[in-house]
């Protein structure tokens, strides 16, 4: 059942070297007090370094010492609570607890950043030999203040959560698969029971967040990564991804701008290294705070690293609180109290909440009829708020005397049965195979095709007799021969959608060269081979001894094939040599076994200045340091060069991912 909470409201700010603490509001009135920073440098050094640092590369395995627990707990309980106000906090949990309410303690720190940094969370009352943050009836809360208030979203299960796993491969390495089957597995039974859904997103970048934002909504974001404070912009950070699997960092202030339009979202949850860390000057510098002054109205930050299964056991109670309906301070308080009572020392401190909610309700919480016993209830595909609604007044629980039964679906006739279809890709395979078999038929014959009833040029014309091989694919341009013989076909491919190049080669058919880029008069422009002639033999024996030296474990093989400056490199717009160096020493590190093999034939074309382009596409196996293995296949484009007498990579880009 959800506790109802009062409120111990405590305001402390900097007055020269010392601190004044306010009581605003309890329930028995108001009191002021004043006190020292009660820690040297040195002494906060050495507790952090006893509960494990949060700029570690690696999560905590150790259990910090109980005892020094006690200690840092005591000492700043003694510092903010003395004469009145230790009074008012005495009174206040009894009256609160003689009404079977819970106290809140909600810290406002922001006149006092100092302090802020401080981990309140291990509070120590030595006279009733307990943290006050490890009881439901005292949560600890850092409370910021905002202007626009923030009500309860009536929503129906299941609970929507986003997943984001973010592992850059240059920064120590994180476990991401193993995370989510952890997260997945340690709320297994909240997704059997229909309670809460979790979704991972395909890719951790940025941009990926963006465009999904816009979609179906969601009510959580979950992110698993690392975190840090760029003391350049005095924002916290978030290692999101780039395209290239690099470090992006992210600030929360960027971040809050992407999700604050979302409005189902009340809640992130950042476990992250430092996530909830920030600096002296500015008491929204960090992560989470940067997104609680977004407009976010609750945010729950790891203040020092945490083991995985300390993690796994968080956020099983949490969110399962969270789905009953508790305040998100009480579902917090579930949380700690399954690390303080399990096997994992301390570490009950780690998660800290930053809340803006005046009575911490994120959502009103409205269940489903169980209709079906044992059956988990099917994902709701509207997930608003209840109050877009048309019906507003009528109560949330009817009677059960006045409801006879469900009422039965309206009936909806059945569709008629699909007709037989073919995949577009099989269209298009098929219809390749008909246009070549065409234009074999028709090669003998001297007089030029009719004219297309809507011919479409994509590139420069080819001559009439041409030998060349014609592909219709998914959107790449034809010869005027294919463009007539693809009218007559076209009417057979139901809605085909443009794709850059053909996804696949049947069998039976060689490769083939890509259709020339459309490009302005003034630009280059390609010129392709109707058979493969020596050059495109010569390349294509280069190509596989750059994929060879591209296995590493050495980069000065690699040398050799690149040029002093490469135009574009990847997502870069530009990278010289010691650039590109730099990031296969790093890669090779972070992957010690790669294999590549090249998947089918190169695509050749020579440019009118006499460059080459090389399509071609490698099926990869990488195994990372932790054992982790990736398999798939990339699509790339290199732009080559001839510099004194040997081919140089002056341009390389990825074209696809699968």
């Amino acid at each position: 059942m959800a506790r109802i909470y009062d409120d111990f409201e405590l305001l402390i700010q900097a007055s020269g070297e010392h601190f004044v603490v306010q009581i605003l509001n309890s329930p028995t009135g108001q009191a002021t007090s004043e006190f020292d920073h009660p820690f040297t440098q040195v002494e906060l050094s050495n507790f952090y370094s006893r509960i494990g640092q949060s700029h570690r590369s690696m999560r905590r395995l150790d259990a910090p010492d109980l005892q020094a627990a006690k200690q840092f707990g005591d000492k700043l309980f003694k510092a903010a609570f003395t004469g009145e106000v230790l009074s008012q906090l005495r009174s206040s949990i009894n009256v609160s607890h003689g009404r079977n309410h819970g106290l809140r303690l909600r810290l406002r720190l922001k006149g006092a950043p100092a302090l802020a940094e401080l981990p309140w969370e291990f509070l120590y009352d030595l006279e009733q030999n307990q943290f006050l943050a490890t009881s439901s009836m005292t949560p600890v809360v850092r409370f910021l203040d905002l202007p626009h208030t923030v009500s309860p979203m009536r929503v129906r299960l299941p609970l929507r959560v986003l997943v984001i796993l973010a592992g850059p491969r240059n920064l120590p390495c994180l476990d991401a698969e193993g995370e989510w089957d952890r997260l997945k597995l340690s709320l297994a039974n909240l997704e059997k029971n229909g309670v809460l859904v979790l979704e991972r997103m395909p890719t951790a970048t940025l941009e990926a967040l963006r465009k999904r934002a816009r979609g179906d909504p969601f009510h959580i974001l979950h992110f698993v990564g690392h975190g840090g404070f760029d003391t350049n912009v005095g924002d916290g950070v978030l290692h999101f991804e780039d395209l290239k699997a690099m470090s992006h960092p992210v600030s929360g202030q960027l971040l809050g701008s992407i999700l604050r339009d979302h409005d189902s979202l009340r809640l992130a949850v950042l476990n992250a290294c430092e996530g909830a860390r920030q600096s002296n000057e500015d008491p929204f510098s960090g992560v989470a705070q940067s997104l609680c002054q977004q407009g976010l109205p609750a945010i729950i930050a790891m203040q020092f690293e945490i083991s995985d299964d300390a993690a796994k056991a968080f956020a099983e109670e949490f969110y399962g609180a969270i789905a009953d309906g508790y305040p998100v301070d009480a579902a917090v308080s579930e949380g700690r109290k399954a690390l303080y009572t399990g096997s994992f020392g301390q570490e009950w401190a780690t998660p800290v909440l930053y809340m803006r909610s005046p009575n911490g309700v994120l959502f009103d919480i409205q269940r489903r009829s169980k209709s079906t016993p044992g059956k988990a209830p099917a994902p709701d595909p509207s997930t608003e708020p209840v109050h877009t609604q048309p019906v507003l007044n009528q109560p949330v629980i009817s009677q059960p005397t006045l409801i006879p039964g469900p009422l039965p679906p309206p009936f909806v006739p059945p569709p008629p049965p699909p007709l037989p279809q073919k995949s577009p890709e099989q269209l298009a395979v098929e219809a390749a195979a008909e246009v070549q078999r065409r234009v074999d038929l028709e090669r003998p014959r001297p007089q030029p095709p009719p004219p297309a009833p809507t011919p479409i040029r994509v590139g420069p014309t080819p001559p009439p007799h041409s030998n060349r091989k014609l592909f219709i694919g998914l959107g790449l341009g034809l010869g005027v021969v294919g463009v007539v013989i693809a009218g007559i076909l076209i009417a057979n491919i139901p809605k085909p959608t443009p794709q850059p190049e053909p996804e696949r080669t049947p069998a039976t058919e060689p490769a083939t060269n890509r259709a020339t880029v459309v490009t302005p008069p003034s630009a280059t422009t390609i010129t392709h081979s109707t058979v493969p002639d020596q050059s495109t033999t010569a390349i294509g024996r280069w190509i596989e001894q750059f994929v060879s030296a591209s296995e590493g474990p050495s980069t000065q093989t690699l040398r050799a094939f690149y040029g002093d400056t490469v135009s574009p490199y990847f997502a870069k717009d530009s990278a010289s040599w010691a650039d590109i160096q730099s990031d296969k020493e790093a890669y090779f590190d972070r992957f010690p076994q790669i294999r590549y093999a090249i998947v089918g034939e190169p695509q050749h074309s020579t440019l009118d200045n006499g460059d080459h382009v090389v399509d071609y596409t490698l099926a990869y196996s990488e195994v990372r340091k932790d054992g982790k293995a990736f398999t798939g296949r990339s699509h790339y484009r290199m732009t080559l060069r001839e510099i004194d007498g040997s081919l140089k990579i002056i341009g390389i880009e990825e074209r696809k991912v699968q």
